[in-house]
């Protein structure tokens, strides 16, 4: 079984924590009584909300692509069948959730799902059990002052992000203090009580995709030189996990609690509307936790490429990318939203992108991809 090591720190006083889950659990066992009146429905707008099987279910709700064939006793035997499963699911969570604030252990996301495999087929449903739970869990402990977040509550990912640089944490379960070497890569803990960097740290540079990491990663000396003081260099592989975007954020508020000059965050994704909506995550948090953005989020980061004008003058033009139909409908939602309006220059890009058609990737900067870093860096 996939677990993550360490323990965590609640986020909240014990009391409060308890309270929740108690509250979570009359929550969900009132919806199960609920479910068992096919009509019943007037559980309340808050909680139908977070833990009816419309909201939670894949593929928008248990009504979802029923054949019109079916008589109305049908439907409503799948409905119920549909809550129950999903009310098991959400209890499990809740089991998981209070072992962990017992124990002061962790435990993932992963591991989860394997301990219930009649329950979740795939991370996919367990994912929004958890985080539907987590909600509303956020819910109770807010109404008592309090705030509570999935790592609070003992739950986390398995270890994805990586940091490159001179940084050290402690274990919230032991006094022990792991410390990275400068030179050496290595895994953002699921788990930390605080970090430590050094105080030469100038800049923390966020990175896209593990290749182009690895990359820069070999030239970590001049990157450094470049940034003109030390450097943390980090990537999520993707889209940043909870653990990446909160290491972040601690870093940067260790650094103002110390008083010290503000490390300048910078970011390096794809020239497309993911690479885009990547940035938007560290900058102003994802849909899923926006209970707990205002503790992960990078007000602060500033996007250095890819843009357009470094397509353009790139001598790697064979390397451009068609914009995909998937690409454009990303772009639409995105600009209408206005996700991206608070990052300089991000709307421009994604409407050049629909005009042109085109799209790149970090790659395209080829043979001056180190150059170029540096360059901006260096500004």
């Amino acid at each position: 079984m996939d677990e993550a090591v360490g323990g965590f720190d609640g986020g909240g006083s014990p009391a409060v924590l308890q309270e929740s889950l108690a509250t979570a659990v009359l929550v969900l066992t009132g919806r199960l009584s609920a479910a068992t009146d096919r009509g019943g429905r007037g559980f309340g707008a808050k909680c139908a909300r977070l833990l009816s099987a419309r909201t939670l279910l894949p593929g928008g709700g248990a009504g979802a692509g029923s054949s019109g064939g079916q008589s109305s006793q049908d439907k409503a035997d799948k409905l119920a069948a549909c809550e129950w499963l999903q009310l098991a699911r959400c209890l499990r969570v809740l089991e998981a959730m209070q072992l962990s604030t017992l124990s002061g252990q962790t435990c993932t996301k992963r591991s989860i799902m394997y301990s219930a495999p009649a329950l979740f087929e795939s991370q996919a449903p367990c994912d929004l059990a958890i985080e539907s739970v987590t909600q509303l869990m956020a819910e109770a402990s807010a109404e008592a002052g309090e705030r509570t977040s999935r790592h609070g509550l003992g739950i986390v990912a398995a270890r994805r992000g990586l940091v490159m640089g001179s940084v050290s944490w402690q274990s919230c379960d032991s006094a022990k203090t792991t410390t990275n070497a400068a030179g050496s890569i290595t895994f953002i803990p699921p788990s930390a009580q605080s970090y430590i960097i050094h105080d030469d740290v100038s800049t923390l540079l966020v990175v896209e995709k593990e290749t182009v990491y690895h990359a820069l990663a070999q030239r970590f000396d001049d990157l450094q030189a470049a940034a003109g003081g030390r450097l943390l260099l980090v990537t999520g592989k993707g889209y940043p996990c909870a653990a990446t975007r909160l290491f972040c954020r601690q870093v940067v508020d260790q650094r103002k609690a110390a008083q010290r000059p503000p490390l300048r965050v910078l970011a390096l994704v794809d020239c497309d509307p993911h690479g885009l909506d990547i940035l938007a995550t560290y900058k102003l948090g994802s849909k899923a936790m926006r209970y707990a953005a205002d503790a992960m989020i990078l007000p602060d980061i500033a996007w250095i490429g890819v843009r357009p004008e470094q397509i353009t003058k790139s001598a790697n033009r064979q390397d451009v990318m068609q914009m995909s139909p998937n690409d454009h409908v990303k772009a639409d939602s995105m600009l209408k939203t206005r996700r991206l309006q608070s990052i300089e220059g991000g709307e421009q890009a994604l409407r050049w992108m629909q005009s042109q058609g085109q799209k790149a990737e970090i790659e395209i900067l080829g043979v001056n991809l180190m150059s170029t870093v540096c360059a901006l860096l260096r500004n």
